[in-house]
């Protein structure tokens, strides 16, 4: 019984030694429970800022991408639109000797395009890889996707029609005008996809300069 006593007291004692530093303890807890709160969200701000500059960076490339393919469609299309203009002036007179006959295709049909440059699409594949593509908003993801589809589709009815033009040239008549009216059908078809693409950098663009201006106002 003697024994219990002290026990007792070192039990009380050591409960009363808690019960002084529990103050401290709970501070010290709290404190380190902030630090690591206060870490994860400075980490997650750094990340957020990095995000934000980065969909900037690329919405501003998207913008001059696109801005540049407008221009160089625009060239594409005053091209096909001679060339359309030329093919109409055969057509029509049918019994007159084409001038281009004695070529080997129709690739002489008119002058070479002054055109230098093709279609881009750099800065759309850098969204992609980056996968800030993913943060952009919906319409503006929309625009941009149908944009650069369509461009897949004119580089095909595009490649489509100068393998048509590098064909043999058709000594028949008959089978001369149907080999013409082929090459009419294909540019009319590409002049319909090359205005509608007008439109949708329109769309796109418009989409792009909302988002550019809603990240400068936060």
């Amino acid at each position: 019984m003697d024994r219990q006593v002290p026990r007792s007291r070192q039990v009380i004692a050591t409960l009363v030694r808690l019960r002084a530093s529990m103050p401290k303890l709970v501070i010290e807890s709290v404190m380190i429970a902030f630090g690591v709160l206060l870490a994860f969200g400075i980490d997650s701000w750094k990340a957020q800022n990095k995000l934000e500059r980065d969909t900037t960076v690329v919405l501003q490339n998207l913008q001059n991408e696109l801005i540049s393919n407008r221009s160089i469609l625009l060239e594409w299309m005053s091209y096909h639109d001679t060339l359309l203009v030329r093919l109409d002036e055969q057509i029509e007179n049918q019994s007159a000797t084409f001038d281009f006959v004695k070529e080997s295709s129709f690739e002489k049909l008119v002058a070479e395009p002054n055109i230098s440059y093709l279609l881009q699409s750099t800065a759309w594949q850098t969204a992609h890889s980056t996968k800030v593509v993913s943060y952009f908003e919906y319409l503006t993801t929309y625009n941009l996707t149908h944009c650069y589809e369509s461009h897949e589709q004119i580089t095909q009815t595009r490649d489509f029609l100068f393998a048509k033009m590098h064909e043999q040239v058709d000594t028949n008549e008959s089978s001369r005008m149907n080999q013409l009216t082929i090459l009419k059908s294909l540019i009319q078809t590409l002049s319909k996809q090359e205005h509608y693409l007008l439109s949708v950098y329109r769309d796109a663009l418009i989409e792009v300069d909302n988002e550019l201006t809603a990240s400068a106002k936060n």
